[in-house]
């Protein structure tokens, strides 16, 4: 009983190596090919054409370890008036290219005065007609990086 399993193993194990082997190959050398997934990413930047200096909080979802499960961290970034910042990377998304409607729940933009935070500007829900586009690279599958731009004047405020 013992021979006959052994020789089924033996058998089994000759047949799965057979498998990986290049049949074109004279020396029957292993196969190894990368394997390729489309990955999309964007770079989002606003631009305050506003005489104010604004802050942005919008967000993130991030993973919490303590209690295995995704969570929201409110992340904030300043935005001089009169300048172009980039407010996020969303990066390395597979069988995606990410929108704003994608990538944001909700973006809020305050001013600051004598040490107040004043909310002036909300998009909630966050839609991407507001935003102007500028593809930057794309591979073979159309994905690749996008570059987005919200531009705030004193008529959003």
């Amino acid at each position: 009983m013992k021979r006959i399993q052994t020789g089924i193993f033996v058998i089994f194990i000759s047949l799965l190596f057979s498998g990986c082997k290049n049949p074109d190959s004279a020396t029957n050398e292993l196969i190894i090919e990368p394997i390729i997934e489309p990955v999309g990413g964007s770079y989002y930047y606003v631009k305050n054409q506003t005489d104010l200096d604004l802050s942005a909080q919008f967000p993130v979802p991030t993973y919490d370890r303590t209690i295995d499960k995704m969570v929201d961290i409110d992340s904030v970034v300043t935005i001089p008036h009169l300048a172009t910042t980039k407010l996020f990377e969303d990066l390395g998304n597979f069988g995606l290219n990410p929108t704003p409607s994608h990538t944001f729940k909700n973006i809020k933009f305050f001013k600051m005065t004598d040490g107040v935070k004043t909310l002036v500007f909300e998009l909630n829900p966050v839609k991407n007609d507001r935003w102007i586009s500028t593809i930057l690279s794309r591979e073979e599958y159309d994905y690749g990086l996008t570059e987005y731009q919200l531009v705030l004047g004193k008529e959003d405020l």
